[in-house]
């Protein structure tokens, strides 16, 4: 824990608040040493209360890849991304979902289809990227396409579609853009995943997302 405090009585008084039989608090004068952390910090409440998410997160001038971009939470995602000043490369099968997106955002949004199964369409999605825009920032790896029904009744191909759809197009997409990160010094990789990955799913909550 790492809190900033001008005196040793302050330090003692926020010792006393914050000291929990699970987290033990030791007092070291020679912390009076560290500089004061920047207020921003300290009262995080205050800086990020009523700003949007430009404020907070600026991306201006970055390009972010979103799979899945037509679905319900590759909508939501493209948009915070937009609203941060980032042009969004929205790729996914769903071309009527896809333009849809494109329609509402034209000057921030590009399209592209892409099939998270086949390494062919991943390469030549992100190499049509790459020669458009010369470098990626951001991946957003939130395309999937799951198998619907229990266990029992889904077939070897079902099977093996949801896994290429989820795991291994995380795995096609994410080897497609590291080497485009590197020639740029670095970027960021987003992998969106799911509650029920940790408990046992019930596929039908994800209904027709048109992802």
């Amino acid at each position: 824990v790492v809190m900033g405090v001008d005196t040793l009585e302050q330090l003692k008084q926020n010792k006393k608040l914050l000291s929990m039989p699970s987290l033990p608090i030791s007092i070291n004068e020679k912390i009076l040493e560290i500089p004061q952390l920047p207020d921003r910090l300290l009262n995080p409440s205050k800086w990020w209360v009523g700003m949007n998410v430009k404020q907070q997160f600026d991306l201006t001038g970055k390009i972010s890849v979103v799979t899945g971009a037509s679905g319900h939470l590759g909508v939501a995602i493209s948009e915070a991304l937009i609203e941060s000043g980032s042009m969004v490369y929205a790729v996914g099968r769903n071309r009527k979902g896809l333009e849809k997106l494109s329609e509402r955002f034209s000057q921030s949004v590009k399209i592209n289809l892409i099939d998270i199964s086949s390494e062919k369409s991943v390469k030549d999605c992100f190499e049509k990227i790459e020669k458009e825009t010369g470098k990626i920032d951001i991946l957003v790896n939130n395309a999937s396409n799951l198998p619907v029904g229990n266990l029992q009744n889904i077939s070897d191909n079902e099977w093996k579609l949801g896994m290429d759809s989820t795991i291994n197009g995380v795995f096609r997409c994410t080897k497609q853009v590291i080497p485009i990160m590197e020639k740029n010094d670095g970027g960021s990789i987003i992998n969106i995943s799911s509650i029920y990955g940790e408990v046992s799913p019930d596929p039908k909550i994800y209904g027709t997302s048109g992802q």
